[in-house]
């Protein structure tokens, strides 16, 4: 019986390859089908969406982001190698979602449009993350003070800024690489300005250099 691959394995081996030119999104479902057989990962593939053409994703109450918004392409996956998609924070997830992007030559801010999911885990997550928005808003209104959430993923902080728009508080991101977070602030505060692109470069170098 051969062993089935960590998610660390399968992270490094969900590039695009080079010459894939895919004509729509429902190739790359089937492009990453055979990724899982030939992984012998136990896992289906349920498409919510599959679209030729960007959507703009739904909203949810007070404008936040859907569990599930339409776009290019969002899958949900099932089975019982399940928990490997969420371990790490949904790590294999997010490796897939960067395989599909680049299968399908999105620009950044298209990325979005792209959505994978395991048995609800990241829709769980993105409900936990409006839930601690309702709470950082209060504790900013009450305190007077900035709020800090914890490192998170880009993804994850693009949902955290919309949640958290319908305050009209003033937020930002802070620190680098993997301690990149998002900051509440009070009314009135000016956050601080973002670094250059060249200086935001070297201190991610930095943040990743061997001590």
């Amino acid at each position: 019986m051969q062993s089935r691959p960590h998610a660390e394995t399968l992270h490094t081996s969900t590039q695009a390859p080079r010459h894939a030119t895919p004509s729509d999104p429902q190739s790359v479902v089937e492009q990453i089908r055979k990724l899982l057989d030939a992984s012998h990962i136990d896992a289906q593939i349920h498409v919510l969406a599959c679209n030729n053409h960007a959507q703009t994703p739904a909203s949810g109450p007070a404008g936040a982001p859907s569990a599930t918004p339409p776009g290019i392409l969002s899958v949900d996956f099932t089975g019982s190698d399940l928990p490997l998609f969420t371990a790490r924070n949904g790590e294999l997830l997010l490796a897939f979602e960067h395989l599909a992007t680049q299968l399908l030559h999105l620009t950044p801010d298209q990325h979005d449009q792209v959505t994978f999911d395991a048995g609800g885990f990241k829709a769980a997550r993105h409900r936990q993350l409006q839930q601690e928005a309702v709470s950082a808003i209060a504790s900013v209104r009450s305190t007077g003070a900035p709020y800090t959430f914890a490192p998170m993923s880009s993804r994850e902080r693009r949902v955290l800024h919309l949640a958290l728009a319908s305050s009209s508080l003033p937020t930002a991101s802070a620190g680098e690489g993997p301690r990149r977070h998002v900051v509440l602030y009070p009314e009135g505060f000016e956050p601080p300005a973002a670094p250059p692109p060249a200086a935001r470069a070297r201190a991610l170098r930095n943040a990743f250099r061997v001590r």
